[in-house]
């Protein structure tokens, strides 16, 4: 298997994990997948997705009318989604960016 094999393989296998809504240990139980190579792999994209940058974009024809005053709001799912009005505070959303990096790196917990 070549490495590019091998990364797309692991990157099915984490993606399939995202989607189920089961902890890592169950889903490597459910699907026979060796638990400290899944939580390598799992570590190594997550590090990867936040050696760059990651471009924001908005549609404001889908924010909500009853936003924050501070003009955003974060879903957070498999994947995180920011919503910013016209006049979002830029102050915040940095903050709120800030703490989601934190998060990232386990330097911070979440989720209470």
């Amino acid at each position: 298997m070549t490495r590019e094999e091998r990364t797309a393989h692991w990157r099915e296998i984490i993606e399939q994990h995202e989607a189920s809504g089961v902890s890592g240990a169950a889903f490597c139980r459910e699907h026979n997948v060796n638990l400290s190579r899944f939580y390598h792999w799992r570590r190594r994209f997550k590090q990867d997705n936040l050696s760059g940058f990651v471009e924001l974009t908005t549609d404001l024809s889908s924010a909500r009318p009853g936003l924050a005053t501070a003009g955003i709001l974060i879903h957070m799912n498999a994947e995180v989604c920011i919503e910013l009005t016209p006049d979002f505070d830029s102050t915040t959303l940095q903050r709120a960016v800030e703490i989601l990096r934190d998060c990232c790196l386990g330097r911070r917990s979440c989720f209470p």
